[in-house]
């Protein structure tokens, strides 16, 4: 359950504010986040276009506020009213100290609100900003930038001119269960699944994903392919299937309300993207004991090594994604040391616990606020 009023009077309000929640790392960032931050002393009260997609739970346990045209340029003046008045109780009795945007994309909603409600504001930013974008800096209220990798890092500062004082690294983490669930053998009995998660967006590459699925069963697999998430390509995906005639062995799934339950019935997860800041969601499979198949590019290339946690190919390259593919369907042995390998790699590094320090000590610092430990170590 979300917690009542004596629970967070002690704790400093933050606002962490985001757009839709979708399958797309972002949202999980943010969930992570909302759960997280009460053990380092921020009570998180999280902004949002839509929580529609969020199972009944989250909305019990965490304080979600659903403003609607949030990120609609041309309707903002009436949402951030909308916003004012809906939270006009809250920011009488305890305003953010912080505002945190989720995404670079909502940026402009931080920089108004910053304004507005006379505090700092820090952005995260997740993806490669394209050469015909920018990203907005109110110098005056932003207080630093968050880059999930080294490669969005080096973004920021070289591509973008981002001062290096306002860039912090700090990777994604994930739910970790206390003891690893070790991957188990698939039935030979059972048809493989080969699935993908993400938001349905060019730069995602799921039409690469579609064609070594093509492939796949052109050479006589029986493979059911899989690919969950909404996005302005989604009909043009399900055309693509209906074309490469592949339509009867791929399953969309367009809303998701429990992401791990759907991760834990794939057997080889994969990753076809032509950019990714990180890979959140690819994290959270590897959590799971997945094999990984995923294009070398962004922060998977920083952080993961080829055929050691993952089988890594070229981007836009669906031959070499089939051929990986088709290896690890081929030979579970050495599927199974991969998912064992990338799951401990994943344990060791991308806690959700360790991302929540290290978010709440920048949050700290930009506030002047002491370092604090967190409640269930004190």
């Amino acid at each position: 359950m979300a917690a009542t009023s004596t629970q967070t009077d002690d704790l400093i309000p933050v606002w962490l504010l985001g757009s839709s929640f979708g399958l797309r790392g972002s949202s999980l960032y943010t969930l992570r986040l909302a759960r997280h931050l009460h053990e380092y002393g921020f009570h998180p009260t999280i902004i949002c276009e839509s929580a529609a997609s969020l199972p009944s739970r989250a909305h019990d346990e965490l304080d979600i506020h659903e403003i609607p045209h949030l990120t609609r340029p041309y309707l903002r003046s009436l949402s951030t009213w909308a916003m004012f008045r809906h939270l006009k109780d809250d920011l009488k009795k305890k305003p953010p100290a912080l505002i945190h945007a989720q995404r670079r994309h909502i940026d402009d909603v931080a920089v108004e609100l910053a304004d507005r409600l006379d505090c700092p504001y820090v952005v995260t930013v997740d993806d490669i900003i394209p050469v015909q974008e920018s990203l907005r800096i109110q110098p005056d209220r932003l207080r630093a930038i968050i880059a999930v990798s080294p490669t969005i890092e080096r973004d920021l500062v070289l591509g973008a001119g981002v001062p290096q004082e306002l860039v912090k690294m700090i990777p994604t983490g994930v739910e970790l269960p206390p003891m690893p669930r070790l991957p188990t053998a698939r039935s030979e009995n059972r048809i493989p699944i080969v699935g993908t998660a993400c938001a349905l967006e060019p730069v995602k590459g799921v039409t690469y994903f579609l064609m070594a699925a093509e492939l796949i069963l052109s050479a006589g697999h029986d493979v059911e392919f899989l690919v969950a998430g909404s996005g302005p390509d989604e009909e043009i995906l399900r055309r693509s299937a209906r074309h490469l005639d592949i339509a009867n062995r791929v399953t969309f799934i367009d809303h998701v309300p429990d992401h791990v339950a759907l991760l834990e019935t794939v057997d080889v997860f994969v990753v076809p993207s032509l950019e990714q800041g990180l890979g959140t969601v690819m994290i959270e499979a590897m959590a799971l004991g997945k094999p990984v198949v995923a294009t070398r590019v962004g922060g998977i290339k920083d952080f993961f090594v080829d055929n050691v946690h993952a089988l890594l190919v070229p981007r836009a390259n669906h031959i070499a994604l089939a051929e990986k593919i088709r290896y690890l369907l081929d030979n579970p042995t050495r599927s199974r040391q991969l998912a064992i390998a990338g799951q401990e790699f994943v344990r060791q590094h991308f806690s959700a616990d360790e991302m929540t320090r290290q978010t709440a000590s920048l949050y700290r610092a930009v506030l002047g606020e002491p370092s604090l430990q967190t409640t269930a170590s004190r």
